[in-house]
């Protein structure tokens, strides 16, 4: 015989398991002071009293890891478009310009939307016959994404790097 209150706690528990597993976990930092700077080739962004992990280096790129870290890994750009369109985004990597095509005119409500990887919108404008022109000759070296979207539904994502 299986006590009521072991009983009641084997009910809850999927019901535990499913409320965790649908939280988003976000990561913060809580400093008492800390700064972002942004120039022609770089950014920084900085707390003060965060201690250094680690520093890792390639040819291209150097990513110290602290607290202040964002845990943003892309694993996957969905195409939402239902396959109608074909659209296509070069070159990737860019230093100037990124073209958008695409093998059929989209609707004349279509749009991109330029984001860094913070979400933080860069540029948005209409996209214009089979190639639109992206600049991103004023961008620092980055990833940022472009967004095509018809009447607020995303068609496509780009995962773009700058050098």
């Amino acid at each position: 015989m299986i006590p009521s209150t072991v009983k009641y706690c084997l009910l809850l528990f999927p019901l535990c398991i499913v409320s965790i597993q649908g939280k988003a976990q976000l990561q913060e930092v809580v400093s008492s002071s800390g700064g972002y700077f942004q120039g022609n080739e770089t950014s920084i962004s900085f707390t003060v009293g965060e201690p250094v992990v680690k520093t890792l280096q390639s040819e291209t790129m150097m990513l110290t890891q602290g607290f202040q870290q964002a845990r943003l890994i892309v694993t996957e750009v969905n195409d939402l478009s239902g396959r109608t369109y074909e659209i296509k985004a070069y070159p990737n990597p860019t230093t100037d310009f990124v073209h958008v095509s695409t093998n059929k005119e989209l609707p004349s409500t279509s749009y991109y939307r330029l984001s860094d990887i913070n979400g933080s919108l860069i540029d948005e404008k209409s996209v214009d016959g089979l190639t639109t022109e992206v600049s991103f000759q004023r961008l620092i070296p980055a990833v940022y994404f472009i967004s095509i979207i018809n009447h607020d539904q995303v068609i496509k994502i780009f995962k773009i790097v700058k050098r």
